[in-house]
């Protein structure tokens, strides 16, 4: 198993449910995180509760949006995405964190979507696609 311990992951949707199931068991393991939600207060109780592994921001996956996160402290090791708002908005999102300087040589993203979408993010290949029910979770890793 790949460890993850000082690895920088965004996570989006982190304030509760999955999100914030994996946000608990990556920090667990030693991941530094960044956390992401549109609802402030159970994003604020999770940064609080995790203490200094953890840094959270209000915004979610539009494009506008995400241009509050800034430049990147840090690149990030693996993006964690389950977009509420599509596909599209997904590369929308990931073109705006790639200008802002958020993914290193080796970043990973792993994205959920309707099981119909296929994601063509520039600058990084498709290394896995499973449906599982109505969803599709794709791996995407950085070119070269």
């Amino acid at each position: 198993m790949v460890s993850v311990r000082n690895k920088v992951v965004l996570i989006t949707g982190a304030g509760r449910g999955i999100g914030e199931a994996t946000a608990r068991a990556l920090a667990a393991e030693g991941a530094k995180l960044v956390l992401t939600d549109v609802d402030e207060a159970p994003l604020t109780a999770l940064v609080a509760d995790l203490g200094d592994v953890a840094v959270g921001v209000r915004a979610d996956v539009r494009a506008t949006s995400v241009l509050a996160l800034g430049p990147a402290p840090a690149p990030l090791d693996l993006v964690m995405m389950d977009p509420p708002y599509g596909t599209g908005a997904a590369q929308v999102a990931l073109d705006k964190l790639g200008r802002l300087g958020w993914f290193g040589p080796a970043t990973w993203i792993s994205v959920e979507t309707a099981k119909q979408d296929e994601l063509d993010v520039p600058g990084f290949t498709v290394d896995a696609s499973r449906v599982h029910g109505k969803a599709r979770v794709t791996l995407l890793r950085r070119d070269g």
